[in-house]
């Protein structure tokens, strides 16, 4: 992983004011980020280059309900459990470290927001994916027949 040396980022929750950003982002990475704005402003979170308003990328993390057997038979799972989602990073700034400091930055604010260390869950898109979450520390959970369905855990 190479990183950019000169770019500086920071990550915040997203707000309204960043609809235009988060909308387009929204038609590249095929996502709705953009019906969390409103609603849910604990849950949408973005990563800023030199800390501007020029957003890189974004994710969601919410509560981990409604999410399917395997994660809701985890031992580990609980009402307050979460479930970290939408993860997108804009193409030409992926395999720089931008997406590790945006997950690692955004499950620490949550649980500081929480004021408590919940499970993290998620469910990984492609298989591929699960070796960049396992990079975060997320472990592959296996369901009654012990195949991997893309569902993941952090465990505190």
């Amino acid at each position: 992983m190479k990183k950019d040396k000169n770019i500086l980022f920071t990550v915040n929750l997203l707000s309204i004011k960043d609809l235009q950003s988060v909308r387009s982002m929204d038609a590249s990475s095929g996502f709705q980020v953009e019906q969390w704005l409103e609603d849910n402003s604990e849950y949408a979170w973005g990563i800023f280059k030199n800390g501007t308003d020029e957003l890189i990328g974004y994710c969601t993390i919410g509560y981990a309900d409604d999410v399917g057997d395997t994660i809701e038979r985890h031992p580990e799972h609980t009402n307050d459990s979460l479930l970290l989602s939408d993860v997108y990073i804009d193409p030409q700034f992926r395999n720089k470290g931008y997406g590790i400091k945006l997950i690692t930055e955004v499950i620490h604010n949550r649980w500081e927001l929480d004021g408590d260390r919940n499970t993290v869950y998620l469910i990984a898109m492609y298989d591929k994916l699960k070796y960049f979450y396992e990079k975060i520390g997320f472990k592959p959970i296996n369901d009654s027949e012990g195949k991997f369905h893309g569902a993941m855990v952090l465990s505190c």
